[in-house]
């Protein structure tokens, strides 16, 4: 943001140019942005793995469209859930995929329930090391895919953005200590 004044005619014009955020506030936001971003790694890992996982024969239990609201905005979600058993247990799966977790209109998610109607005999994919977690469409599919290609992207720039300004903070500030390696203390 700059600013023209002119205190009299006769000076000249003298420009007034609001600060810029400091190194502090670009690492500290940059640090923020990776924290987020890297909290959805898990989802996207798993999602990854999903696709490698050992499928059992389930049977779908609940086929419902449901309503929600997100701000007071109208939306549909599908509860759909499904028994399965490994090594002779019984679990209860509730999640479709990796990438149906929101809100959307009804003919969307109308299309996803009438795939899964009560009592049909459906493959569940489990988690090996913890089959309480299992999805019936696995790996990640359509848009997640690119969704999380560009925040694993982002995350990588940002790291690099964050190193780099660190780096040259140091530099710029005296910090560093290379310089001085070689010198004797100083004597007071």
């Amino acid at each position: 943001m700059t600013w023209v004044t002119r205190t009299r005619p006769d000076f000249p014009t003298r420009q007034i140019v609001a600060p810029l955020p400091t190194r502090k506030h670009v690492l500290l936001l940059l640090g923020a942005l990776i924290v987020t971003l890297c909290a959805a790694l898990p989802q996207y890992l798993r999602a990854r793995k999903s696709a490698q996982w050992p499928a059992v024969r389930g049977i779908i239990r609940v086929s419902l469209l449901k309503v929600g609201y997100l701000k007071s905005m109208k939306g549909y979600y599908g509860d759909v859930q499904y028994d399965y058993q490994v090594d002779g247990r019984t679990y209860r799966g509730t999640r479709l995929s990796f990438n149906r977790v929101h809100l959307a209109v009804e003919d969307a998610w109308q299309r996803e329930i009438d795939q899964y109607p009560v009592g049909k005999t459906v493959a569940v994919y489990y988690d090996p090391q913890h089959p309480n977690i299992a999805v019936l469409e696995p790996g990640l599919l359509g848009e997640m895919k690119s969704l999380f290609r560009m925040v694993l992207g982002l995350i990588a720039f940002c790291c690099a953005a964050f190193v780099i300004l660190l780096a040259r903070g140091e530099r710029e500030s005296g910090t560093d200590t290379r310089e001085f390696a070689n010198q004797p203390p100083a004597k007071y």
